[in-house]
């Protein structure tokens, strides 16, 4: 149920639009029956989902299903850390998500690829590098982070 809240939740912000529900969207009678069971606390605002965030909550629950029991800990721990951010740092790790996007699968691969070696370097090494980069980069440009995740 928690992971549910968390689709919706992250789905809504992302996709939120004025345009008004579309009645061709899949309707919650048409899920299948562990769909719906599964997805029962949100039958009341189903309706209120168009059909692309509607799509979203179904996909965002396949791979639910597919989770190891670690994989759903996690997921379930950060989603409790999304919920203590404040809307700024929310807003901002949105834009940096739609940027990461927004990038050429090239571009995305090389950075994943760069990210990893980072993150394999020795501790103090990458404290280094984040020292350095710290210093070259002007602190206006720089989103604030919440301490509890690293």
């Amino acid at each position: 149920m928690l992971t549910m809240a968390t689709i919706l939740v992250l789905s809504a912000p992302l996709n939120a639009s004025n345009d008004k529900p579309n009645s061709k969207a899949l309707p919650f009678e048409q899920l299948t029956p562990s769909q719906q069971q599964q997805l029962a606390p949100f039958k009341n605002k189903w309706s209120a989902l168009d059909q692309q965030q509607r799509q979203k909550v179904i996909k965002g629950l396949s791979r639910w299903n597919t989770m190891n029991t670690q994989q759903k800990q996690l997921v379930k721990k950060r989603f409790k850390q999304w919920r203590t951010l404040p809307h700024t740092e929310k807003r901002q790790l949105r834009r940096t998500f739609h940027r990461y996007k927004s990038l050429s699968p090239a571009k995305r691969k090389q950075l994943k690829h760069t990210f990893q070696k980072f993150r394999a370097l020795p501790a103090d090494r990458r404290h280094e590098i984040k020292q350095r980069f710290l210093k070259v980069t002007p602190k206006k440009n720089l989103p604030k982070r919440n301490p509890s995740i690293k």
